[in-house]
């Protein structure tokens, strides 16, 4: 399992860093808050959402086939000129605290074929449609309007 400090050296390295660009903290409250209106029950964001997501459903279990994973198919589900939200999660007895970034799929696809993961993460559609997560066992779930092979 990857530790916090881990996926944030991957996302921060070198080759990785131009494709990112991290959220405002002014604006990361008002993404959170929506994306808790939009996908989370029994709680808000400072509480961590892992189990409060709503109509989570199962996707796909990462087959260790890089040729053809779920997130090749992101393209095509979101469109290549619309951006997502890339969350990290660090929920601990203090409360849970984001770090966002603003991607591409297709330079997200890239960053997930280059890497061995990034631990556990979501993808929301810029327009809080739906919510993609991914579990620290390469476990695919999705919420909202989204599927995706």
């Amino acid at each position: 399992m990857k530790t916090n400090n881990e996926t944030e050296r991957t996302v921060k390295n070198d080759p990785v860093r131009g494709r990112l660009r991290e959220v405002s903290p002014y604006s990361c409250g008002d993404i959170l808050q929506r994306i808790t209106d939009a996908f989370v029950v029994n709680g808000g964001f400072d509480t961590g959402w892992r189990g409060k997501i709503k109509n989570l459903r199962l996707t796909e279990t990462d087959s260790g086939d890089r040729s053809n994973m779920w997130h090749h198919s992101l393209d095509g589900a979101v469109g290549p000129e619309e951006q997502v939200y890339l969350i990290f999660e660090d929920a601990n007895v203090n409360g849970a605290k984001y770090r966002i970034y603003e991607i591409y799929p297709s330079e997200l696809s890239d960053l997930l074929d280059e890497t061995d993961g990034l631990g556990e993460f979501y993808i929301v559609s810029r327009e809080f449609r739906w919510l993609i997560f991914v579990t620290n066992d390469k476990k695919v779930f999705c919420s909202g309007e989204i599927h995706i092979k």
